[in-house]
């Protein structure tokens, strides 16, 4: 909090009924909104643990607020939450969350990612980003991205990284030169339609 590099002695309690998992390890994720300064956080809550484990998101701007679960624990009878990260589109201010997904069973894992583009109030239906299920584990997004999210995460059985796209990011320049381009070729095809009906009427006249 200040030049020294020192830290408050009283830490803040986000959440004191949050469990904790001594199987999977990576389940907090951080990200802050360079525009507004605002911290998200995104953690899974009873970690491996059929039906009651969920994903939970809170807001830091001046004092902690929490934000409606990206997956919460009632969404299903089954689901097992292994992990979870977050990450900010910088041209809109929308959160994306990734995180790993099984059914039932352990070890039979899915990728899936949901956004908010209002705050975390509300999101959007889930979109499954991998192919094959697998041992997945520690899952990984931007904090901050403004092109490309994309999404990284372990391979328990075979030691290995595996990732896939989350989404394509569009800045409004980004618009404004594919509507420019489009208005271009607009012209272009006119002009071009106005040159063949003068020569059609030229050839007509002769």
């Amino acid at each position: 909090t200040d030049s020294s590099n020192t830290w408050a002695l009283d830490f803040a309690d986000i959440d004191l009924s949050a469990s904790d998992s001594t199987t999977y390890l990576h389940t907090l994720s951080g990200a802050v909104d360079k525009s507004t300064n605002a911290l998200y956080i995104t953690y899974v809550d009873n970690t491996g643990v059929a039906n009651t484990s969920e994903v939970e998101a809170w807001k830091y701007t001046t004092s902690w607020v929490q934000l409606t679960d990206p997956w919460p624990n009632t969404t299903d009878a089954a689901s097992i939450i292994i992990d979870a990260s977050i990450g900010i589109d910088q041209n809109s201010g929308g959160l994306y969350v990734a995180y790993i997904r099984a059914p039932s069973t352990a070890g039979t894992h899915n990728v899936y990612y949901t956004q908010s583009s209002d705050d975390g109030t509300t999101w959007r239906s889930e979109k499954q980003i991998n192919s094959a299920t697998g041992d997945w584990r520690g899952i990984s997004i931007p904090s901050s991205a403004d092109k490309l999210i994309y999404s990284v995460w372990f391979d328990g059985t075979n030691d290995d990284l595996i990732g896939n796209r989350v989404a394509f990011l569009t800045s409004l320049s980004d618009s404004i030169a594919l509507d420019d381009t489009v208005a271009k070729q607009a012209t272009l095809s006119r002009s071009l339609s106005d040159s063949i009906e003068l020569t059609d009427a030229v050839a007509t006249q002769a």
